[in-house]
């Protein structure tokens, strides 16, 4: 069965490996946990937003940006394709995981979700489990986890913590504007999962959506990045 966790594993390593062409930072941790900082302390960019929307969906996707015009205003869109919209839609992507250690609190997506079953009806509705030795985790916060919280993490998803990572991007930043508008096709399997569709019957997705202009405000850019998605 693919492996959302080791997909997405790949392309965190490619990150590391081009960060400064990102404008991205990563740091290990006491625990050897692995932090890629996407935009709380660090530009961020473009690029950044599209890989941090690819390990979202857990590798199984194809992403890019675009120029199209709304009216007479032109703006980047990001477009959306999926071979396997419930996996990377519901089994990777969807926003299940609260995560709260202490005073640390974060909107956690992504593969990791997939081994510790947050929450546990999606998988069992969708009949997707991942089984990998490492975790990846996306988190939409704007403040770094510490090792408390990685090995919180880790010990949910039943890996070593040195095993796991974690990407950070605040909303209200270049990468957390393009991951949310890269939710378009996982905003309408979403849906159709809630209204009782059986979503692994959906051959293939595919969406567009305006990127929001980046607002310092995260309550501010969380209405204006979910606005992009829902009402374009």
């Amino acid at each position: 069965m693919l492996s959302v966790n080791e997909k997405a594993m790949e392309i965190a390593e490619e990150m590391l490996d081009w960060a400064e062409e990102l404008k991205i930072e990563s740091a290990k941790l006491e625990n050897n946990a692995r932090v890629i900082d996407c935009g709380v302390n660090t530009p961020g960019g473009y690029d950044a937003g599209l890989m941090f929307t690819d390990i979202c969906m857990g590798g199984l996707n194809t992403s890019s940006i675009s120029v199209h015009k709304i009216g007479d205003v032109p703006l980047s869109f990001i477009d959306i394709t999926t071979d396997h919209p419930s996996i990377a839609c519901l089994g990777a992507q969807k926003a299940g995981w609260s995560i709260s250690v202490d005073k640390y609190f974060a909107m956690g997506s992504g593969p990791a979700r997939a081994l510790a079953l947050k929450p546990k009806h999606t998988y069992d509705r969708i009949g997707y489990t991942d089984d990998s030795d490492c975790a990846v985790i996306a988190l939409e916060s704007a403040q770094l986890p510490d090792e408390k919280v990685m090995e919180f993490i880790a010990k949910e998803c039943g890996v070593d913590v040195e095993n796991t990572v974690a990407l950070v991007a605040p909303t209200a930043s270049i990468v957390g504007s393009v991951q949310v508008s890269g939710r378009v096709v996982e905003t309408g399997v979403y849906k159709l999962n809630e209204l009782g569709y059986d979503t692994t019957k959906i051959i293939c997705g595919s969406g567009t959506a305006p990127i929001a202009p980046v607002v310092k405000d995260d309550t501010m850019a969380m209405g204006a990045t979910n606005d992009s998605v829902i009402y374009y």
